[in-house]
Order: C-alpha cells, then sequence, then structure tokens
C-alpha cells in the first residue's frame, strides 16, 4: 500500500546521486519546455517582451520546469504507485516506475519542490507569484489526491487538464501585463490541445489502468471512441485557429501531431504508437513553442 502522509526522514538515506535521478525523473524531464513556453506566450500576449525580464523573473520561469513537474507529477506518482508498478513498458522517462520504499523519498522531493517554486515566485513576482504557486500545489493535489480525485473522473480529467496546465499558467503570464482582462480567444485552442494531449496518455496507459480498476477517459469509453474524441476536438482546434490566425502552418503542426495517431487509434488501437507519439508530440511543441516566441 502506499504511504499517503507524510513520512519522517527515512533511514538510511538514499546516495545523493540515486536521490537525484529519481526526482529527475519523476519530474517528467520531456515535459520541462512546455509550461515556460506557455506562459512565455501568455506574456507576450499580454503585450510584454522577454528581452525586458530581469534575473529574478528567468529564475522564476526556470522554476517552471523541475519544480512545477515534481510537485505534478511526483503527487501523481505516490498515488498512482499501484497502478504505474504495473506497466512493465513505461520508461522512467515517462515516469511511475519506482522501486521499493521511493514513494517517500517522492514526498520529500516535492516539499522541496513546492518551497522552491513558492520563494522564487513570491521574489519575482510578489503576492502575484504566491498566489500562482499555491494554486499550481491547490491543483495538483485536487487532480490526484482522495477525496477529489479528478483524474479518476473521466471528463473531468480531460478537461481539467486543459485548463490547469494551458489557461492557468497562460493567464498567469498575460495578466502579468494585462490584469483582469479576458484572455485572447488563442488560450482556448491551446486548451483543446492539452485536452487532447491528455486523451492521448489515457490511451497510452488504457490496458493498465483497465487491469487495475482505474477510470480514465480511455477506459470508460474504449480507445476507439477516446480516439475519435481527440480527432473531433483536433479538428475543431485546428478550425478556431484558422479562424485566428488564418493560414498557420507552425500551429496546425502541434494538431496534426496528436491528429495523425488519433485516427491510426481508430483504426487499429497500438498504445506503443501512441507512446512513441507522445514523445513526437513533446518534441515538435518544444519546436513550434519557440518559433512563436522568438519569431
Amino acid at each position: 500500500m502506499v504511504e499517503y502522509f507524510l513520512p519522517v526522514l527515512p533511514y538510511p538515506v538514499m546516495s545523493l546521486h540515486r536521490l537525484m535521478s529519481l526526482w529527475f525523473y519523476t519530474s517528467r524531464p520531456l515535459l520541462y519546455p512546455l509550461v515556460p513556453l506557455i506562459f512565455a506566450l501568455g506574456y507576450q500576449a499580454g503585450g510584454g517582451s522577454l528581452a525586458d525580464w530581469s534575473l529574478l523573473e528567468w529564475l522564476f520561469v526556470l522554476a517552471l520546469t523541475w519544480p512545477f513537474g515534481m510537485i505534478i507529477y511526483g503527487i501523481n506518482d505516490i498515488y498512482d504507485a499501484d497502478i504505474d508498478a504495473a506497466d512493465a513498458r513505461r520508461s522512467r522517462l515517462e515516469g511511475g516506475q519506482h522501486k521499493g520504499n521511493e514513494q517517500k523519498y517522492i514526498w520529500w522531493g516535492v516539499g522541496v519542490a513546492v518551497v522552491a517554486l513558492t520563494i522564487t515566485s513570491a521574489i519575482a513576482h510578489g503576492t502575484y507569484g504566491l498566489i500562482f504557486a499555491l494554486l499550481a500545489v491547490l491543483a495538483s493535489v485536487t487532480y490526484s489526491v482522495p477525496p477529489l480525485r479528478l483524474k479518476s473522473r473521466p471528463g473531468l480529467d480531460v478537461l481539467f487538464s486543459g485548463v490547469a496546465y494551458v489557461v492557468f499558467v497562460y493567464g498567469a503570464g498575460y495578466w502579468l501585463m494585462q490584469p483582469y482582462a479576458p484572455l485572447p480567444d488563442a488560450v482556448y485552442v491551446l486548451a483543446i490541445f492539452a485536452a487532447c494531449l491528455h486523451a492521448l496518455g489515457a490511451l497510452r496507459d488504457y490496458t493498465v489502468d483497465k487491469t487495475a480498476g482505474a477510470t480514465t477517459i480511455a477506459v470508460q469509453f474504449g480507445p476507439r471512441v477516446t480516439a475519435l474524441l481527440v480527432v473531433i476536438a483536433s479538428l475543431l482546434g485546428m478550425y478556431i485557429w484558422y479562424l485566428e490566425r488564418g493560414i498557420d502552418i507552425a500551429g496546425n503542426l502541434v494538431f496534426l501531431s496528436i491528429l495523425l495517431p488519433a485516427l491510426l487509434t481508430i483504426k487499429k488501437p497500438n498504445e506503443q504508437l501512441i507512446r512513441l507519439s507522445m514523445r513526437v508530440v513533446a518534441f515538435v511543441v518544444g519546436l513550434v513553442g519557440l518559433y512563436k516566441i522568438f519569431f
């Protein structure tokens, strides 16, 4: 059984190298570019310029990599330990493959990450930053921890992913420059993308989740119906993006990287294909995000 409460300092102490490796892989390093890019896009949309950032503001963006990821995925892995342990195909880069009593060390990593994100956010952006950090922690708990545990509520898990990953982070950057102003429509297209990406993750873990009795959107509706929903949402996102930005090849590449594996899944579900495609999506998002920021 997973220990759901903060443990006392465990003995014997894990080696520093192994501890750093555990914390690194738990935080999903493949996704490090995603949150800073979304924040930067929101900041620029609000009229800000990255050239004007101070050292403290760059440190805040850096805190959106490991600390932010460790909070979200560390808490997630602790409460999904039994399910993730059954997935022999999951690589360390995808997280969740923890041995023995490593969960207690993850709790300490989450604690360090919370302190790092809170202090950095407060120093860089004052009360605004402090509220951002606290809401990030609250969102992680709401998503993974019972009794709410939104990730076990099909439909809400996908919607929450779009809100937490995109609207919240994009809005944090945008509202620094445009306090209380309505967010641009483009952010909701990005939220659709995040929701589709979450659904792909559920398709990747379908067999393990179903065996473990987990209630995800893929388990609830089946792989083909879930993939069909991803296709519909992706096409809707591409259409809205076209209305907003015209023919934007870079932006549509993001949706195409999700649309193609979803279409293939409708024909024949293949979890290994989804696993590979999610890495491709992370790569494409990183490239497109950098392009949108600097060009």
